[in-house]
């Protein structure tokens, strides 16, 4: 996932003065910000006082067009700028829905023979994923919250590409040494897209600590082969920004080493699947960390 950038064609806004700082022109280039955006959040955005600088100096805080600009009053420097965060509105459930989510969970439990598809997600929550280095979101994590909720939930369900016979895990990587399993054989539906939003709005599962891969891709394998029936599709889908931690926890595990096994296990899952299995492993932030995914 990569940010995107918003041009500014009004040439008034190239006069606006515009101190640059090493600090800023990193959180820009993180983020996808043109200077252009900067220079016209100045000129015709909303102003408020900002916090003061550790130095005391006083700041100022321009919002325009989604871009949020902070500046030093006092030396006129870019101190930082974000995108404003993407809002996530919760779907008001009617009795029919939750019915059929119901219904729909029940037969999941009973019927294995019911299932359309089987989607396990591994999502990193470790520290790392607290960069805020992707457009609309506040950290990378927010990032992955919301595509899961918009493009994997919404978009399917509107387009009628998916239904609550369609199954989906969400596993855990990082956070610790363990990896959890937050979402189980769910029902894909809108009230799963309310879970995800819940997550979101809640700002439940806060990044921290390591991220190693095996425990969570251990969690996925059991989610993936715990149904035998041989008859609907599978998906696997890592979210990271890609670096495995599990040398910091696992001193005998050497990163050669991980990456070997980590080929080999998912080589083995597509043996045994073979077209019935979709993997996509999906890179959020610096793509300098992505070698292994």
């Amino acid at each position: 996932m990569q940010a995107e950038s918003k041009e500014f064609g009004n040439t008034e806004t190239l006069t606006v003065s515009f101190v640059e700082t090493d600090h800023g022109r990193l959180r820009r280039e993180q983020r996808g910000i043109d200077k252009k955006a900067l220079q016209a959040a100045k000129t015709y955005g909303a102003k408020r006082k900002g916090s003061n600088a550790k130095n005391g100096d006083p700041t100022a805080v321009y919002t325009y067009n989604s871009i949020v600009y902070v500046t030093n009053e006092k030396t006129g420097e870019e101190r930082t700028s974000y995108a404003l965060p993407l809002e996530l509105e919760y779907v008001p459930i009617s009795s029919n829905l939750q019915r059929e989510n119901n219904e729909a969970l029940q037969k999941i439990k009973l019927d294995e023979e019911s299932w359309l598809s089987n989607t396990v997600m591994v999502i990193d929550v470790s520290g790392s994923m607290k960069e805020s280095d992707v457009w609309g979101a506040r950290t990378r994590l927010d990032a992955v919250r919301i595509a899961i909720a918009l493009d994997f939930i919404a978009q399917r369900l509107q387009a009628r590409s998916a239904c609550p016979m369609d199954v989906v895990s969400i596993v855990t990587l990082g956070g610790g040494k363990n990896s959890s399993v937050i979402i189980h054989e769910q029902p894909c539906s809108w009230v799963l897209y309310n879970q995800i939003v819940s997550f979101y709005t809640n700002r439940i599962l806060q990044p921290r600590g390591h991220g190693p891969y095996l425990p969570s891709l251990q969690n996925a394998e059991t989610l993936l082969t715990r149904n035998t029936n041989a008859s609907f599709a599978l998906m696997f889908v890592f979210l990271s920004d890609g670096r495995p931690s599990d040398a910091h926890v696992n001193k005998s595990v050497s990163p050669a080493a991980l990456s070997a096994t980590l080929a080999y296990r998912v080589g083995e899952l597509s043996k045994k699947f073979g077209r019935r299995l979709t993997f996509a492993a999906i890179g959020i932030g610096t793509p300098d960390d992505f070698p292994v995914l």
